[in-house]
């Protein structure tokens, strides 16, 4: 039976679940309207977790219409298992999808590797998808699903009768994978940002208000689950409070809206994609903006090398320059020529 005290928060999870539903469903149908033309290696990354945010968003706003429509509803045995894979598998997806983008963008602008000339999905899809799927599917193996208060009714998840067990369980499935990728996306954004800082130091064409949105990302991750953590790791000790919990729950639905707007709205601009063509739409990609500007710095620079070269082919410093930008020349036209 649904308390009266409960409706507030079920009505707080209806309006945020509805907002990460309709944001990732606009950018997943915008994507696939328009993939002739605004396809490339990093929307097709972002969509990735675009579709795991809204299943997530999917099971959340079911359940918030379920117990407004139905307060004396319950979930089956069969039912409840079915939801708690699909809250493992897209929980831990997500956390998945967000190392994707950083190690991807890590490895194509810092390392300068050609990572962007293999397609997103057939690169990352057993990460993003198939081995979440596998941890929800294990669990339910060791048959440890089950109701998680004060939602009982409704929602699904790590749950038993032995304490130890189920916090054993919860830090292999649902622990490990949130820190281990909270910490790798925060690394790899924090050498992002440095060597942006240090192009725009040296040549000045990297705007800092551009590259400090990437330090949202771990940020969004970090914040939107915290509640949640919070929650279990006081439970650990023995302190629970139901409202601290619908807070939690309300938290973590909202992160599909916060990846939508700042991994696809704000760094992608699907929006600004009305508005200018298929190239301009590429340029706005944070990173391949920032290598094309500095593409172009390094042109006039390398006309310089040259008739420097020409004076001393001795110099090894220059040498090393003409190959650097080169290197840099090469992946910014094969980019180009693949988000066409």
């Amino acid at each position: 039976m649904q308390d009266d005290d409960q409706k507030p928060g079920i009505i707080s999870l209806l309006v945020v679940c509805s907002a990460s539903f309709l944001s990732t469903l606009y950018i997943i149908i915008f994507y696939f309207l328009n993939r002739k033309q605004i396809r490339s290696f990093s929307f097709d990354l972002v969509i990735m977790l675009c579709i795991s945010d809204f299943f997530y968003s999917c099971i959340g706003l079911s359940r918030s219409i379920w117990m407004l429509i139905d307060p004396d509803t319950s979930l089956s045995k069969t039912a409840c298992y079915i939801q708690g894979i699909l809250v493992q598998t897209f929980t831990i997806s997500s956390f998945i999808c967000t190392t994707s983008i950083s190690y991807s963008l890590y490895q194509s602008v810092v390392k300068m590797q050609p990572i962007y000339r293999r397609s997103a999905f057939k690169l990352f899809w057993k990460n993003n998808y198939l081995y979440p799927f596998l941890s929800g599917l294990s669990i339910c193996c060791f048959q440890y699903y089950g109701p998680i208060k004060p939602f009982s009714n409704t929602l699904c998840y790590i749950s038993g009768d032995n304490d130890l067990q189920v916090q054993l369980m919860m830090l292999f499935y649902y622990y490990i994978p949130y820190f281990f990728s909270l910490i790798f996306d925060s690394v790899l954004i924090f050498w992002i940002i440095k060597y942006y800082r240090s192009l725009q130091n040296e040549y000045q064409v990297v705007r800092f208000n551009q590259i400090i949105k990437l330090a949202c990302y771990p940020l969004i991750l970090f914040l939107c689950w915290l509640p949640v953590i919070t929650f279990r790791i006081l439970k650990f000790f023995g302190i629970q409070s139901e409202t601290y919990i619908e807070i939690g729950h309300i938290s973590d639905n909202l992160i599909g809206c916060l990846n939508s707007l700042f991994y696809v709205i704000i760094s992608l601009d699907p929006f600004g994609w009305f508005k200018n063509s298929s190239t301009d739409s590429f340029q706005s990609d944070i990173s391949q903006s920032i290598l094309k500007n500095f593409s172009e710095k390094l042109d006039n620079k390398q006309s310089n090398c040259d008739m420097y070269q020409q004076k001393s082919e001795s110099s090894e410093g220059s040498k090393i320059y003409l190959k650097q930008s080169n290197t840099i020349r090469d992946f910014i036209g094969m980019s180009s020529s693949n988000s066409e």
